[in-house]
């Protein structure tokens, strides 16, 4: 397999230059492009956990850690630094108007290549990282829409070389003329951003007299697209009520936020390539791959034989967008300085370079459609025993004329959000499904706790959710290399489920930034971000609902449902146009009858630290929140997670359904920011349909001194003594029991305040609630926990 290249364009942005409204032409050359390749992508297999994204830890001493992410001084107007960064990491930095590629697969019915690129401008936004803020300005030109017309006449029908391709320029119309029959609008293409060209390569020799013949590639173009969004970026951040323009810059070294705004809508960009019509079906079905035999670790190795080139158009960034006279922005010159737009500029003669001359990722392989490959990981032995049939077959698929090219107004993004409601209606293999991103071992926000329990958790939270909470699949993100430890892995756990029922997606993309959102220069986990959109866009259309959540969160069912399927199946206070549920969860506390010593004193109300007791389940340890259901919505919803239909949901970020079909069906409503109104969004009754148990890792550090914390204030009586009040003002503001200790089952949770028995008989204070529910579903767990072990045996 011929190795994924970065062809990298370079420029070097000053914040000086940044400021002024200026532009110019496109203008580029093959000989100014820098040739990157990287070769520990071997096959299909290697995507996407190897796909060049971030630099490992050891790496830090030379690029600045992604803990407070002091860069080497001068880092992006460094230009070797930039191209030495490039040849061994990822070639964003270098040149920002490369899509900072974390994922990218083709559709289960061949119709668009899909594409999950992160925001590499969200990773470092405080007031320090102004040089930074302002070279990647072209991350967010990425997010804007352009429209292209063709300018030639070439035959396409024999375009099989690339002096032939056919040439383009922006075009005079913008993604705003809404009015097809606009004498004005000459656009072949509408909402675009970049351009897709699909190839295979033909070996042919050298000198037919020779005797022994030299082999050498040669490139054969099967068709040439535009890319499309699933929706508009610019109208989704402009119908945000009171949101900032999408390029911002802190204005001061005092605005922490300037940048890293709330609009968490804009750290993921999803778009996609139309795969050429005559070439879907072969995609479809699997035919553009070769089949090898397995390797050391009984791996199927899979080739492709279909490649991609996506050009990305190059224009400046534009400040705002506005509702009237809007123009798109000109290209962009491969050295020049400026990224904002220029307001009044004609498109007439804006022409794009060629492929060749262009910046671009090249060599990027058209792999197995989602659920192809997951079919291919259940009937390994069938596909082992028929690789000869299926190589002859896609020897024979490529005995036809190449492809033509098809920019056409069908590849607009009005008309890919209709295939894209065609795509998520076809026949439905799942009705629930989950997502999660783990790790073997991961450090907490600003690296403050070292979290290993997850390979504990994960076989307990996987048969809890596949066996009692009655979800079809789990798809996990195994994000455990990202350290560095290429060992670490959690398929020890995921293999001891059948594979339709559990699938294990290696994902070592390091987060960018683990800073806590307090820090003035905010965190942003890139890696969890897109590995949520990757779920959602992969596996969104086989399912009718999805959840993404972690490996420490249980849906517990409520009333009279014996499961979460059960209640979303057979409910009748889920409406039809209820697309969203909302779990409003606070974090649990680990039961202190549940604890046990972690040092050498077997008595744990004399120990300085807890742990979990081992033979107990996490469910059970954790049974204990802090406020009674129903939760408190005025602070809980912040932390909520949610059950959606990814059919009606373009955008989910973590807690949040941020776009939704809404945007498409009504461009000109505003959209709310973060909670989408009723009916479409509604929160989940707790106490009769559900609730999230968050049983999140409290680690022996975090329990010192927890004696003094959990025992009961004592209130001063001497009201008069001002040193007295002080002294008890004080306790009271001090850190919070990190211990649960339970109420009795029957607590009257109503009459608390009035009620008497308020602490343990070793003067422990109450302060957190069980649930009966929980307890029910401990022993059931236990015995799945069996179950599963026993069939792994």
């Amino acid at each position: 397999m011929p190795p994924i290249t970065a062809y990298v364009q370079m420029f070097i942005m000053s914040p000086s230059n940044s400021k002024k409204n200026q532009s110019s032409l496109s203008s580029s050359s093959s000989s100014l492009l820098h040739k990157f390749t990287y070769p520990q992508i071997q096959s299909c297999n290697d995507i996407p956990n190897r796909l060049p994204v971030f630099h490992r830890p050891e790496q830090d001493k030379w690029y600045g850690s992604n803990v407070q992410n002091q860069w080497t001084k001068g880092f992006v107007t460094n230009q070797s630094l930039l191209l030495e960064y490039a040849q061994t990491t990822s070639p964003v930095m270098a040149d920002p108007f490369l899509p900072w590629i974390h994922d990218f697969f083709p559709r289960d019915d061949g119709t668009h290549v899909d594409f999950i690129a992160h925001n590499r401008r969200r990773c470092n936004t405080g007031p320090s990282f102004l040089e930074e803020l302002h070279h990647l300005e072209p991350q967010l030109a990425l997010f804007q829409p352009l429209s292209v017309t063709r300018i030639n006449n070439t035959n396409t029908d024999s375009i099989n070389k690339e002096e032939d391709e056919p040439q383009y320029r922006l075009a005079n119309s913008s993604w705003m003329d809404d009015d097809d029959d606009d004498d004005d609008d000459d656009a072949t293409v509408k909402e675009t951003r970049f351009r897709c060209q699909f190839y295979r390569f033909d070996e042919s020799s050298s000198s037919s007299s020779s005797v022994a013949k030299k082999k050498r590639k040669k490139k054969v173009i099967l068709g040439d697209t535009f890319s499309v969004y699933p929706y508009n970026y610019e109208l989704a951040n402009a119908r945000k009520p009171g949101s900032k323009p999408m390029l911002t810059t802190p204005s001061s070294n005092n605005d922490s936020h300037g940048a890293h705004n709330e609009q968490i809508w804009n750290s993921v960009l999803h778009f996609s390539c139309p795969i050429p019509s005559l070439l879907q079906k072969d995609v479809a079905l699997g035919n553009t791959v070769l089949v090898q035999e397995e390797d050391e670790e009984g791996n199927v190795i899979i080739i492709p034989t279909v490649f991609l080139e996506l050009v990305p158009i190059r224009t400046t960034t534009a400040v705002r967008r506005t509702d009237d006279n809007y123009v798109p922005p000109p290209p962009q010159h491969h050295h020049h300085h400026h990224h904002h737009q220029s307001s009044s500029h004609s498109q007439q003669h804006v022409l794009l370079p060629t492929i060749q001359e262009s910046g671009r990722w090249s060599q990027l392989p058209i792999c197995l459609p989602p659920q192809l490959d997951a079919s291919r990981r259940r009937r390994k032995q069938q596909q082992q025993q028929s690789n000869n049939d299926h190589n002859h077959m896609v020897a024979a698929a490529y005995e036809k004329k190449p492809l033509p090219p098809e920019p056409s107004k069908s590849s607009s993004s009005s008309t890919s959000n209709k295939n894209n409601n065609t795509y998520y209606n076809q026949k439905q293999q799942h009705f629930l499904v989950g997502c999660t991103w783990a790790s073997a071992s991961f450090t907490t926000r600003n690296n403050a706790f070292l979290d290993t329990s997850t390979s504990d958790r994960l076989l307990e939270w996987l048969t809890y959710h596949l066996e009692l909470a009655g979800l079809d699949h789990i798809y996990v993100y195994d994000n455990s290399s990202s350290d560095g430890g290429n060992q670490k892995t959690l398929e020890n756990i995921t293999s001891l489920f059948p594979n339709d029922k559990v699938t294990h997606i290696p994902w070592s993309h390091r987060v960018c930034n683990n800073n806590a959102p307090s820090n003035a220069n905010a965190g942003e986990r890139s890696s969890q971000y897109a590995a949520e959109t990757s779920c959602r866009v992969r596996f969104g259309p086989s399912t009718k609902w999805m959840i993404f959540f972690d490996s420490d969160e249980y849906l517990i069912p409520q009333g009279r449902w014996n499961s979460i399927r059960h209640w979303l199946q057979e409910s009748d206070q889920i409406r039809e146009d209820n697309y969203i549920l909302s779990f409003y969860q606070s974090r649990a506390k680990p039961r202190i009858d549940f604890m046990m010593s972690n040092d050498d004193d077997d008595d744990k109300m004399n120990s300085r630290f807890l742990v979990k007791q081992s033979n107990v389940t996490y469910l059970q340890a954790y049974d204990c929140e802090s406020d009674p259901l129903p939760k408190d919505g005025a602070t809980k919803w912040r932390a909520m997670k949610q059950i959606y239909q990814p059919s009606y949901v373009l955008n989910h970020f973590v807690h949040y359904s941020t776009v939704t079909q809404r945007l498409l069906t009504h461009p000109k409503e505003p959209s709310p920011a973060f909670i989408q109104r009723r009916p479409y969004e509604r929160r989940v009754n707790e106490l009769e349909e559900a609730f999230m148990l968050h049983t999140k890792t409290t680690g022996p550090s975090q329990t010192r001194g927890w004696q003094s914390l959990c025992v009961v204030v004592v209130v001063v009586a001497e009201d008069d003594d001002d040193n007295a009040k002080k002294k008890n003002k004080k306790k009271k503001q001090r850190r919070s029991c990190p211990i649960g200790i339970p109420f009795p089952l029957d607590h009257d949770t109503i009459n608390n305040n009035n009620n008497n028995n308020t602490a343990t008989q070793d003067g422990l204070k109450y302060n957190c609630y069980q649930h009966k529910r929980v307890q029910d579903l401990v022993p059931k767990l236990t015995e799945a926990i069996q179950r599963v072990l026993a069939r792994a045996k």
